[in-house]
């Protein structure tokens, strides 16, 4: 029953993250302007997916956590810090490149 609760209380944070991301998006000045000619999109797309991807699995990681299942997938704490820590990096270079347009030969 509780796995249920969690269930449900997760797809609901999901709908409040949707309803605010192109408030965050904004405040963050993080939006996909259609600039290249490779672009298919013709206004500003919000580009902080990766970010929404993030905060799920930290709602996932610590639901889990409290459940204490979550070593059944992991063989202990210290890969559960590994895969958070390396999630965070990814999200956070992901972010920088998104605002800031990264090239990869500079």
């Amino acid at each position: 029953m509780l796995t249920l609760f969690l269930f449900i209380l997760i797809i609901f944070f999901n709908f409040i993250i949707l309803i605010y991301f192109n408030n965050l998006a904004k405040f963050l000045n993080i939006n996909d302007k259609p600039s290249e000619l490779r672009k298919i999109h013709s206004y500003p797309i919000p580009s902080i997916g990766g970010l929404i991807i993030l905060l799920n699995l930290l709602f996932f990681l610590v639901i889990s956590f409290y459940e204490n299942s979550i070593f059944l997938i992991f063989e202990g704490e210290r890969s559960l810090i590994s895969l958070f820590i390396v999630s965070i990096f990814i999200t956070f270079f992901g972010i920088c490149d998104d605002k800031y347009g990264i090239s990869p030969t500079n």
